[in-house]
């Protein structure tokens, strides 16, 4: 977190956004989908540590400056308010990327507010992966896409049954998913994954 606010309020930081590279600043990051009245309501005391954490931020960059310890440059002005590390905390929570490499092994997190526009579908028509080297984000279509069709990937894993994704979705995104596969009737499917059987196995 307190890198962030050194990015933001760095006297290198381009005045300019270069066009024909997309760079996330910290407007971009503000700008995603944040659940913060949602978060207080369900988990008040997570709410509370994020408020501590922007607090101690703000005071560890003020010694920082006023000791001599940052760079003289630093442009101040642009510092993060306190409720702004605040929503930033909770809007990285909720549209963080874990960066997997060609094994789908897990080699850290990534803010993508581009990539974070999509919604989620337990069917999705996209999966997303990175680049090895500049772990850049790819969205690929896994399906034909029709003019006009909305993009959509998957949050969760979607081997799960339908009522632990959805259970899933509420306790960590803060909306219940309507897409057509939780819409549907139960399905053999929901059975199978949770071990339930089904004819099938029965005959077996």
């Amino acid at each position: 977190l307190a890198r962030v606010a050194l990015l933001n309020i760095s006297a290198s930081r381009p005045a300019l956004p270069d066009p024909d590279h997309y760079t996330p600043d910290l407007e971009a990051c503000l700008m995603m989908a944040c659940h913060q009245q949602a978060l207080q309501d369900r988990d008040p005391q997570r709410m509370a540590g994020n408020q501590m954490l922007a607090t101690l931020v703000l005071e560890v960059l003020e010694r920082g400056r006023l000791s001599g310890a940052l760079k003289p440059d630093l442009l101040w002005t642009r510092l993060p308010t306190h409720e702004q590390l605040v929503s930033l905390l909770v809007c990285l929570a909720s549209n963080d990327f874990t960066i997997w490499d060609e094994l789908l092994v897990a080699a850290g997190f990534g803010i993508y507010p581009l990539g974070a526009i999509l919604n989620h579908s337990c069917e999705p028509n996209c999966v997303l992966y990175y680049e090895a080297r500049t772990h850049r984000q790819i969205i690929r279509c896994i399906a034909d896409v029709r003019q006009g069709e909305e993009l959509s990937h998957a949050y969760i894993d979607i081997a799960a049954p339908s009522h632990q994704r959805r259970a899933r979705l509420e306790s960590s995104y803060f909306f219940t998913c309507r897409c057509p596969r939780c819409l549907a009737p139960p399905q053999h499917l929901d059975l199978r994954l949770e071990g339930g059987g089904g004819e099938e196995a029965e005959e077996a």
